[in-house]
């Protein structure tokens, strides 16, 4: 990392993959009282409009808005992916990307809260029947159940939009996201990076950290083999970025506008460069 001419920032890294459909926006709404116009201290849940289900009016159901955002995750990716990259079912993928991989009780232990997702999945009709929109408040019996997994879902998504990207992973990236923005590798770096391109396509802004399955653990990294020809750019370097096949559910118009950045047709790994941001 260095700064070079006119306070541009030069990192080395890797783009990998793009946001190509994002759902909801989750934020927290203070109710504003209209009499005095004096804030309440009281905060709700406010569900922005969704391209993929109708609009949930604003509501302080916790249980509507967090059924809202998992519904619409898993309607998304049930629709548009066939199988998940790393082999894992798709459902599995998803309740585990809500929480962005991590435990109620213990951050390192995700499984604690698998009981609970299946009982959310068995509190409800299938997600695709009509008949469940909007979502209904929860039971008192499966409240108790369920508290863990949706403490966990609401807090990960405050901030956050669920999405799949062009090579079939689906992840939290930041609520400013937007679709065709990029998602870069940084070396050393805890987690993939959402990058934006200007009009220049030269420069990017960071728009921020995300949450993407199956990239989070060194999964894409693969150790370079003996006597393998080094990076030029990067001689010290002793692995090697694993690009993965397009999502057959995007088009080539989406895929034309990705390729000058990465392109699984042609290349099996990706290039490892400096990326400039302003």
């Amino acid at each position: 990392m260095s700064l070079v001419n006119d306070g541009i920032l030069r990192v080395r890294g890797s783009i990998v993959d793009a946001a190509c459909v994002l759902t909801l926006k989750v934020e927290l709404q203070d109710f504003i009282d209209p009499l005095s116009t004096k804030s309440t201290w009281n905060r709700s849940w406010f569900i922005q409009d969704d391209p993929i289900l109708p609009n949930l009016p604003f509501t302080a159901d916790r249980d509507r808005a967090f059924g809202a955002i998992v519904s619409a995750a898993e309607i998304m990716s049930l629709s548009m992916l066939r199988s998940y990259p790393n082999g894992e079912s798709v459902l599995n993928a998803v309740w585990k990307t809500l929480i962005t991989n991590r435990g109620w009780m213990n951050n390192s232990d995700p499984e604690g809260e698998r009981f609970a997702y299946e009982a959310f999945r068995e509190s409800r009709r299938d997600p695709f029947d009509d008949e469940w929109w909007p979502p209904r408040s929860l039971s008192a019996a499966d409240k108790e159940k369920i508290w863990p997994f949706q403490a966990m879902v609401l807090k990960a998504n405050q901030g956050h939009r669920f999405g799949i990207t062009a090579c079939g992973f689906v992840g939290l990236f930041p609520k400013e996201c937007q679709m065709s923005d990029l998602i870069a590798i940084l070396p050393g770096a805890r987690t993939p990076f959402v990058l934006r391109p200007d009009p220049s396509r030269s420069l990017f802004t960071l728009v921020g950290d995300c949450y993407v399955h199956g990239m989070m653990n060194g999964e894409f990294l693969y150790p370079r083999r003996s006597g393998e020809l080094c990076d030029v750019n990067w001689p010290e370097r002793q692995y090697r970025i694993k690009l993965h096949p397009w999502n057959p559910m995007f088009t080539e118009k989406v895929k034309h506008l990705l390729r000058q950045y990465f392109d699984p047709d042609r290349q099996k790994f990706a290039t490892v460069g400096y990326l400039d941001f302003h």
